[in-house]
């Protein structure tokens, strides 16, 4: 055999190994750079939704709508369905049968909200100053008036 033959295979064998060394490496790379790209994208998109500024406060509003019928002298009673929308905020929600709606997540400060009873009353509540934390609005509905709304708390 001849010795350039011999050096030729060993050539051969060298380079397909490093070949094989850095078709692995290069894979490793790039899986590496995928993950930092994704990890990139995932920090981007959380500064898109919140740029670089601290949380807005937020706080708990539950509002409770109880109807009177001044007529009877009979004490408020709860108003399942009503529906109550927070004006400038979330989708409107209707109240459960305590005559209760929970909204969550309600950014602090003054708001105002409307309640409406289907064929009793429409109206609107201001002035409402939501805090951190939960707070309760409790809203009157007075039938015999024409469904004039009172806040009581």
């Amino acid at each position: 055999m001849k010795i350039g033959n011999i050096v030729g295979r060993y050539a051969v064998q060298l380079c397909r190994t490093f070949c094989a060394a850095a078709v692995v490496a290069m894979l490793v790379a790039s899986f590496v750079h995928a993950a930092q790209r994704d990890n990139q994208t995932e920090n981007l998109q959380k500064e898109i939704k919140e740029p670089g500024v601290k949380a807005e406060p937020r706080g708990t509003l539950t509002v409770e709508v109880m109807m009177i019928e001044s007529v009877n002298g009979k004490e408020g009673r709860p108003v399942a369905g009503a529906t109550v929308h927070i004006l400038g905020g979330e989708e409107p929600r209707d109240t459960n049968e305590k005559g209760r709606v929970r909204f969550s997540k309600v950014p602090t400060g003054p708001l105002s909200f409307d309640v409406i009873i289907t064929k009793v009353a429409t109206c609107k509540i201001s002035g409402v100053t939501v805090s951190e934390g939960d707070q309760v609005v409790a809203v009157q509905v007075d039938k015999s008036q024409e469904g004039k709304c009172t806040r009581l708390k």
